[in-house]
């Protein structure tokens, strides 16, 4: 299972900088993210290879966040593909607070219904974990 981990940060060049050297230092791998400018604030929201040395460094260096589990799905590349996972999930009365994609492609998600959200990932053949 993945965690996603949320987090803001003063809106300045080099802020996520700061927060990117910090988990490499602890050897921590970032496999895909968002990052986006919001009422002044960089809003961040990423995924770890190592939830546990994150959030040690996190907690660490003293940045607040917020960790909820994260689906994380291998789909094909095409035209209408992520719209059949979303679809489906919204047939299933699944809200999702954040999607993206990772270094490698893989589609990332935090479901509201977490449960729900792997089954239907499963029925559609792109569950990854």
């Amino acid at each position: 299972m993945a965690t996603e981990f949320l987090f803001c940060l003063d809106d300045k060049p080099g802020a996520f900088a700061d927060v990117a050297e910090i988990l490499g230092d602890a050897g921590v791998n970032i496999l895909g993210g968002l990052g986006q400018s919001v009422h002044g604030q960089g809003l961040i929201s990423l995924v770890t290879d190592n939830v546990q040395a994150a959030q040690s460094a996190l907690d660490v260096a003293g940045i607040q966040y917020e960790s909820k589990e994260a689906v994380i799905v291998q789909m094909q590349h095409g035209p209408g593909e992520l719209a059949k996972l979303t679809h489906a999930l919204a047939r299933a009365g699944i809200n999702l607070s954040s999607l993206y994609i990772t270094v490698e492609g893989k589609v990332v998600f935090c479901p509201a219904d977490l449960p729900a959200a792997k089954k239907v990932a499963k029925n559609l053949g792109v569950l990854c974990d």
